[in-house]
């Protein structure tokens, strides 16, 4: 880990980073103007991902002349094939995700089929 966070071991892309979220609201600077107290540190937490009730498996079958094509318990297959296009060198009409009916749509996915 501290060699992906260093930069010294690179495995993916210039920087280790899959993907990246910048969120920004509101004007930060007049906020910290009428702060009572700032509190600063560096704060550390445990990873966190909530429980599926359902099974969770892909399969993938591979030949030259059209691709790839994996079949998976997913509802973003979207995701799945732009993270498999430059994995595989592949264009995108090589790379097909088949989203399988997941058995209970409870779980806590972050987006609904695209």
């Amino acid at each position: 880990m501290e060699e992906s966070e260093s930069g010294s071991e690179i495995i993916w892309g210039t920087d280790n980073i899959f993907k990246a979220y910048s969120v920004q609201k509101g004007d930060v600077d007049s906020i910290w103007e009428k702060a009572d107290y700032i509190v600063e540190g560096e704060y550390r937490t445990g990873a966190q991902e909530q429980l599926y009730i359902e099974n969770n498996g892909m399969i993938a079958s591979f030949d030259s002349r059209h691709g790839i094509t994996v079949w998976g318990s997913l509802q973003c297959p979207y995701y799945i094939q732009q993270a498999l296009m430059p994995l595989c060198s592949l264009p995108a009409e090589k790379v097909r995700v088949v989203a399988m009916e997941p058995a209970e749509l409870l779980a806590g996915r972050k987006n609904i089929r695209q």
